[in-house]
């Protein structure tokens, strides 16, 4: 198969397993009952296995597209028929989720479909939960006015009197048939599959329905439900609604005009819902066969005449009499084989559409009674469909006509037996190979047809009607493919035909590019039959050549692209060929809509651990994007290729590269590559020096960073220490304080002239101090912004850290001889860069003692999580038992030593799972500062809920508890007290006497402080609100690192030092 078919299977899969990860994920949500509106977790539900079901389509898998197909009639039920989501249908879901993978990973393995009998207990179970919901829909009126299923008493006491019959009243002022409100609605943006199972083969047969209804009220389901039908007043009303819309098609089909097909439709299926609400299910299903013909593209100027003459047969022989036999009759026969039965007619069948093809009429009368003998067959086992298609096979009475219905027999009995394998032996004739034989067999005409369809669809007038009869024809062009088993030929027919339907729910017209795609696909398809048609072999590398162009834009159209396209229009080296997955496609072709330079740079760095990590580190740092990288084997040695993008130069990328690697020994740039057009993609790739230049400054050093902000910070805490000096001075009155000391120095009076003199030159010394502090306040300001500046510049996504372990695992584990993977959550987490550096250094060691490890893990997932006080990291794999705790041990310690944490855990699921935490570093708090006793805290201001006063009588001591205390916040609702007095600031709550400040009188209030983290609550009582303050935390240490209820210290505007808390720590304590 070509490279092209291996990179859509791998699309396929990839694809597919996302959208049953995202079914799966609403599945459960709703199950747990978590959603805030279901109806979003009902929608992504559902275009879930809508995309699984259009990909399967595109590749021909029939039984995979089938099971989806019905999965997602349920789930339509739901979303837009009002169905109650019940615990019922959630389990059928989960078991088709659960065998739509199973499929999955067997068809992207075998690449063919999979077998029907595996997942026959799944269809049987969506059916029937389709046809109760479907029932109860139907129903739901009925019994809302029947109560217990007595006949009503009044003529029309029904609410089917306001439903059904207005419908009838009101037909001219209704919206148009198949707006997608009916339980016939299908969605228009994938097309129908050849193989796909029609609705009548999906649904249970008329008399399957009247037996499983049991009666109202009645534990047994014995005697059958009563109908509206069988009640005469109803009965009369329906007969005269019947004659009314026969009245109107045959006005309809007299008029004619453009409209005869939508407006025919409508009204029959107006009359079939008025007919399921009576319980008629023969008139019911007649009636929706002919609606849905008319939109797969019918001739309505010939179905209708059909359709009249059917329902006229239905009111002769009475409302309410069934054309099945009854429910005691069908037990004593025996159920019909329908395909064997129709052997004995193909030959006749033929035999009259070879007599039209050569221009001579066919006795009529022979031609009524073979039809009348298949409608026998279909009536007698209640294929509605097949009952319709004999019927126009009698009535057709021309070559097309005939053709056409000889078409939708074949059609039709090829779903029976997909549904229901025939039993016959050797010489039996399949419906499936006749069908096929068939469109082989008119191919000529049909590519003939679609010539002349694409020219209509490049004009504007009636498109969506060209559509549906290019997707009908090209359903022929498949099934004339599968004849002569060009596999690659027929994908490539569904592939357009897929790629149509996107053009057509856009409501656009094909372009020029995708015209001539299609043009010239008939084109080779007519040369491959003349030759098949002479005796020779077919040019099929033709047909690969126009497959790699269709599915190329077909993916394109949904935001993908190939592999293989990317490695023309990077003109990529060999080595890269067939190496780039699914996800390095959609990162390079990000690259290039970036504008993004692209380069291959060797890295021979397996004896040198610490350039090895320099380099991954640079490229996690965001200086280059990594696609994907090679193994590229030389005489001596084992070096890796990289494919990196990045806006820097060449120059500027050999300068980044000589920094980490000076001699240029073990790192070096091996080609600039350029992205060229999509039409340019066979070019050359130019030298580095034509590559698109943009300069990006180098960026300084990380240590330096640090350094750097480390002083910011000091500078910004001096300055707001002199600030708060200054305003001390300004705040002064120089001139009252000297009067005062001149006073207590005993000198009485001072001569006015002086005192006047003297106390301008003080006022005026007294404005400059204001001035001075005024300067002072900007320039504090101005500090402050610029310590956020360099604290967000120390700041760096997670993603950064995650980037470069990816990268690292897939290097290691290729170094130690096997393929390992990592994925990540919490990417876009800011932390600190001392963090992100001490986390990385730990992760690398742990990662590389598990791929070390006897049983090394395929899988890696890292989970980032920030808290108020700290960083969490999870690393999970699916590998062995560990069994190196030594490393473990030794970052185990080193995370103590800063206040942090290392647990081990083994999941039930197997493999090892890792939780880092560390505490939080340099960070630019928000919080308010409060005074307790001696001690000022600083408490985070996002955990503050509110700040309240309250008196002696809202605290509340629990003498149960060890004398703990509650405080009343209002009626029903108390919190936690817990004390910061004296050396209480560990978080133990508040007791008794040792732990509470002095004692209050009765009549005061004092100040309490509701903090929150996750879903608990605290009170913590202060003596005093200092104001909010923007400060620098800084870690514990020494003595005060084992003062778990802290943060970290800051140094507040006045000089003083303040203790930042931890409420999660307060809490856990």
């Amino acid at each position: 198969m070509s490279d092209e078919m291996d990179e859509i299977w791998e699309l396929y899969a990839d694809d597919g397993a996302q959208a049953l990860d995202a079914m799966e994920a609403a599945l459960l949500t709703l199950q747990e009952g978590d959603a805030a509106d279901p109806s979003v977790q009902i929608g992504a539900l559902f275009r879930a296995v809508h995309t699984f079901k259009g990909n399967s389509r595109v590749l021909g898998l029939a039984v995979v597209e089938n099971r989806a197909h019905l999965s997602e009639d349920l789930i339509g039920l739901v979303r837009d028929r009002g169905v109650p989501l019940t615990s019922e249908i959630v389990d059928v879901l989960m078991l088709s989720c659960d065998t739509l993978r199973g499929m999955l990973e067997e068809t992207a393995s075998t690449r063919a479909d999979v077998a029907p009998e595996p997942s026959e207990v799944l269809t049987e179970r969506l059916q029937e939960m389709i046809s109760a919901c479907t029932a109860r829909l139907e129903g739901g009126a009925v019994g809302e006015g029947e109560g217990d299923g007595a006949a009503p008493a009044a003529p029309i006491p029904s609410p089917l009197d306001a439903s059904v019959f207005d419908v009838f009243d009101d037909v001219d002022d209704t919206d148009d048939a198949g707006d997608g409100a009916g339980p016939e609605a299908a969605p228009l943006d994938a097309p129908a599959d050849p193989d796909a199972v029609t609705a009548e083969d999906a649904a249970p047969s008329p008399e399957s329905a009247v037996e499983a209804a049991p009666a109202a009220g009645e534990a047994e389901p014995k005697p059958a439900a009563p109908r509206l039908c069988d009640d005469p007043t109803y009965r009369d009303i329906f007969i005269g609604m019947a004659n009314e819309a026969i009245g109107k098609l045959d006005a309809l089909l007299a008029a004619g005009g453009d409209e005869l097909g939508a407006q025919s439709a409508k009204q029959a299926d107006q009359l079939g819902y008025a007919a399921g609400q009576m319980g008629l299910d023969d008139w019911q299903a007649r009636l929706d066969a002919f609606v849905q013909q008319i939109k797969g593209g019918g001739d309505a100027s010939a179905d209708i005449p059909v359709l009249l003459a059917d329902l006229r047969a239905l009111l002769d022989r009475g409302i309410g009499a069934s054309a099945v036999p009854s429910a005691d009759e069908g037990q004593d026969a025996a159920e019909t084989d329908v395909l064997a039965a129709m052997q004995e007619y193909y030959g006749a069948v033929a035999e009259l559409g070879l007599g039209f093809a050569e221009g001579s009429t066919p006795d009529p009368a022979r031609q009524a009674e073979l039809a009348d003998a298949i409608r026998a067959l279909a009536v007698a086992d209640g294929y509605v469909r097949l009952d319709a298609a004999a019927t126009e096979l009698g009535a057709a009475v021309d070559a097309a006509g005939y053709r056409r219905a000889e078409l939708q027999l074949y059609e039709e009995l090829a779903s029976i037996e997909r549904v229901k394998p025939a039993r016959g032996g050797e010489e039996f004739i399949a419906p499936s190979a006749l069908l096929e034989t068939w469109c082989a067999d008119h191919i000529y005409d049909v590519l003939g047809e679609l010539r002349k369809i694409l020219d209509k669809l490049r004009k504007d007038y009636d498109r969506e009607a060209h559509f549906a009869e290019f997707e009908r024809q090209m359903r022929f062009v498949y099934h004339a493919c599968s004849h002569f088993r060009m596999e690659t030929a027929a994908q490539l027919t569904m592939a357009l035909v897929d790629l149509f339907s996107r053009v057509r729910v856009g409501g656009d017209m094909p372009d020029a590019m995708l015209t001539h795609i299609a043009r010239g696909f008939l084109d080779t398809l007519e040369l491959v039959f003349d030759a098949l048609d002479q005796g020779d072999t077919p040019d099929m590398e033709a047909i690969n050549q126009l497959f790699e162009e269709a599915s190329n834009a077909c993916f394109v159209s949904s935001g993908l692209v190939t592999a293989r396209t990317i490695e023309k229009r990077l003109g990529l080296p060999e080595a890269f060929h067939r190496v780039l997955s699914p996800e390095s496609v959609r990162e390079a072709q990000a690259a290039i809509d970036e504008k993004l330079s692209f380069y291959i740079v060797r890295a021979d760095l397996n004896q040198d651990q610490a350039k090895a990590e320099a380099f991954l580190d640079w490229i996690g740092a965001g200086e280059a994007k990594m696609i994907t990288n090679v193994t590229v084997f030389t005489e001596t040695d084992v070096v890796f290729d990289f494919l990196l993008a990045s806006r820097r130069d060449s120059s500027e990328l050999v300068e980044a590269l000589a920094t980490i690697d000076a001699s240029g020994k073990n790192l070096s740039l091996m080609q600039a590559l350029a992205a060229g057009s999509e039409e340019d993609a066979e070019a050359a790739a130019p030298s580095a020096e034509d590559v698109p230049t943009e300069t990006l400054a180098a960026p300084a050093s990380i240590g330096n960073t640090i350094q750097l902000i480390e002083m910011i910070g000091e500078m910004a805490a001096g300055q707001a220490m002199v600030q708060h000096m200054l305003s001390a001075v300004a705040a002064r009155d120089l001139v009252h304080e000297i009067e005062l000391a001149l006073r207590e120095a005993g000198v009485e009076r001072v001569d006015p002239t002086v005192w006047r003199a003297l106390r301008d030159r003080l006022d005026d010394y007294g404005d400059a101090i204001t001035q001075v502090a005024d300067a002072e306040a900007q320039l504090s300001e101005q500090v402050t912004r610029i310590q956020e500046a360099g604290v967000a510049l120390r700041s760096r996504p997670a993603q950064a850290l995650l980037q470069s372990l990816a990268a690292f695992v897939e290097t290691r584990s290729r170094a130690q001889g096997c393929e390992a993977r990592l994925s990540s959550e919490g990417g876009d987490i800011t932390l600190d860069q001392t963090i992100l550096e001490e986390m990385r250094a730990h992760l690398k060691a742990l990662l590389t003692m598990r791929i070390a490890s006897g049983t090394a893990p395929t899988r890696f997932h890292v989970a980032v999580l920030r808290e108020d006080d700290g960083v969490v990291l999870t690393l999970e794999d699916n590998g062995g038992a560990q069994d190196d705790d030594a490393v473990v041990a030794e970052i185990a310690a080193e995370l103590a030593a800063r206040s942090g944490s290392l647990r081990v855990a083994t999941p039930p699921t197997g493999g090892m799972r890792f939780h880092l935490m560390l505490p939080l570093n340099m960070v630019v708090l928000d919080g308010m500062v409060v005074r307790v006793s001696e001690v000022n805290y600083v408490v985070p201001l996002e955990s503050i809920q509110r700040i309240q006063q309250c008196k002696p009588a809202d605290v509340l001591t629990i003498s149960a508890g060890g004398g703990a205390q509650m405080l009343r916040l209002s009626e029903g609702e108390h919190v936690p007290i817990h004390s910061l007095h004296g050396a209480n600031i560990a978080g133990r709550p508040a007791t008794g006497a040792g732990a509470a400040p002095a004692p209050q009188k009765a009549t005061d209030e004092r100040i309490y402080v509701i903090v929150r983290s996750a879903s608990r609550q605290i009170a913590l009582p202060v003596d005093e609100l200092l104001g909010q303050q923007m400060v620098l935390l800084r870690p514990l240490r020494g003595v005060l690192s084992g003062m778990r209820g802290l943060t970290g210290i800051a140094l507040l505007a006045g000089g003083d030092v303040g203790m930042v808390l931890s409420v999660s720590r307060l809490q856990a304590a």
